[in-house]
């Protein structure tokens, strides 16, 4: 009778580890698939029977607070990051990557819930991770702080976002040549952050060294110019400056003339 019980409980055991196995390749297929709504459901069912929290547990954990976040489900995903948190905390300590990679990812979650005052604190430790880390002139630590500014702008708190953003650009500008993909792009996301609030007399001298840098490495007969040239037309539109506008909009007829032609749709 013993031996017939430690049989069934073997059985059902080897099923259920089983059903477990399949449950968590089902998930990860989901996942890959960005079917998010199929591996929230099957995350949940997963975790459910799980009965340690161990590193496997917080991957699929952390996968599916990324799922929550994909399908708009803010709510959730925070409670699920939240949980993620500990759980990194809990296993790995804080002084590790993971852990500031899933503070990061709350951080973002609760800028697009509205909860600026959670997000700040989360990114200002991540930054001061990254700061210790890898300085400063990292790329990550420009990103980040980047992003944080982004929120600043987003949440109404606009003179912080300059601030940051101008702090930014001055490490961009220490440690990148103008012609680096690094110092253009941020270039680009400081000039429109001016011209959306309206700090023209800042913004206009990205607009006009981003058309000498287009006429110095193509020529006033490209397209690059030419866009560029339509671009700082468009700004002096935006910022009521209308007899500079006449001017740029003059030289861009003139320019559109000579190189696609008169019969052009161009």
């Amino acid at each position: 009778m013993v031996k017939k019980l430690l049989l069934i409980l073997f059985i059902l055991n080897s099923f259920s580890a089983y059903t477990q196995n399949d449950l968590y390749n089902k998930f990860m297929n989901e996942f890959q698939q960005q079917d998010y709504n199929k591996s929230i459901e099957t995350g949940n069912e997963y975790l459910r029977n799980i009965q340690v929290k161990d590193s496997l547990y917080l991957k699929l954990l952390r996968y599916l607070s990324f799922s929550y976040y994909s399908v708009g489900d803010y709510t959730l995903s925070i409670e699920k990051y939240g949980e993620t948190l500990q759980l990194t905390d809990s296993l790995l300590g804080r002084d590790n990557y993971d852990y500031v990679m899933v503070s990061y990812n709350l951080a973002i979650n609760y800028s697009y819930a509205g909860m600026y005052s959670k997000c700040f604190e989360l990114m200002d430790q991540v930054l001061k991770y990254i700061e210790a880390d890898q300085t400063k002139n990292s790329e990550d630590y420009i990103n980040t702080a980047t992003q944080l500014a982004s929120v600043y702008s987003l949440s109404g708190c606009t003179d912080k976002a300059c601030d940051m953003y101008e702090q930014v650009f001055e490490i961009v500008k220490n440690n990148y040549n103008q012609t680096d993909s690094v110092y253009m792009q941020y270039v680009n996301t400081l000039a429109a952050f001016y011209l959306q609030n309206g700090k023209y007399e800042k913004a206009e001298p990205f607009y006009v060294n981003s058309l000498k840098q287009m006429e110095m490495y193509y020529g006033k007969q490209s397209e690059n110019y030419i866009t560029t040239l339509n671009s700082l037309g468009e700004f002096y539109m935006y910022a009521g400056m209308y007899k500079k506008m006449e001017d740029v909009f003059r030289e861009f007829v003139d320019v559109c003339l000579q190189f696609y032609g008169k019969n052009s749709a161009d």
